[in-house]
């Protein structure tokens, strides 16, 4: 995912991601057999974590270099940038700071900070005083479980054993849904009192984050 001029652009791109993802979890649900469900969760699942993580970053990098957000506010960062790989550079010493590049003067994305969490993206915003910091702050603020319980799923699905399930399963407790289902059970399941089963329901809680923040 790239940078964008307009924030609302950049979300525009997020969203059809997430339609396309809502559309594989719905077919997930039709399956004949559980290998097949199983493996079309376990896709919406490892998409679902990079299309945020992309996003995120493609967000950062279309404000620091003075995006407009959809209420037509330009972002003008405290520190100005020469260019993408710089800005890069500054994320990555905000969270380590003796990291170096290459010989070439090029970051490697394996140094990059984790873009998922919101932790990153929220320091990133006050270091560098963006003028949307307090929407960017209001967009986190309700602290929704899908961005700590989303990894910890995704790492099953990546890395299948039975450290990374029993850690999945522990994600249950948040929604109300028994312990013991499978990690594609669980995200079958509805969470208590909502209507939708739980991966939906993250998609749902995903999108609407990154309206709040490109607003």
């Amino acid at each position: 995912m790239q940078r964008k001029p307009v924030l609302g652009d950049l979300e525009d791109v997020f969203q059809r991601q997430l339609l396309r993802l809502r559309w594989d979890v719905l077919l997930s649900q039709r399956c004949d057999t559980s290998r097949e469900r199983e493996r079309k969760i376990s896709f919406a699942v490892i998409n679902l974590q990079n299309a945020w993580t992309n996003f995120v970053r493609a967000f950062y990098l279309s404000c620091v270099f003075g995006a407009r957000t959809k209420s037509a506010v330009r972002v003008r960062p405290s520190s100005v940038f020469p260019d993408a790989n710089a800005a890069i550079g500054f994320a990555i010493r905000l969270f380590r700071p003796h990291a170096s590049p290459n010989t070439f003067g090029q970051w490697h994305r394996r140094d990059e900070p984790v873009w998922h969490d919101p932790a990153t993206l929220l320091r990133l915003s006050t270091n560098l005083g963006l003028q949307n910091d307090g929407k960017i702050q209001a967009a986190f603020s309700l602290n929704l479980y899908v961005f700590s319980d989303l990894p910890v799923v995704r790492n099953f699905f990546a890395h299948r054993n039975q450290s990374t399930e029993q850690a999945a399963q522990m994600a249950s407790q948040h929604y109300g849904i028994i312990s013991s289902l499978r990690p594609s059970r669980m995200l079958a399941a509805n969470p208590l009192r909502r209507p939708q089963c739980l991966m939906l329901e993250w998609l749902d809680e995903l999108r609407i984050t990154a309206d709040f923040l490109c607003d």
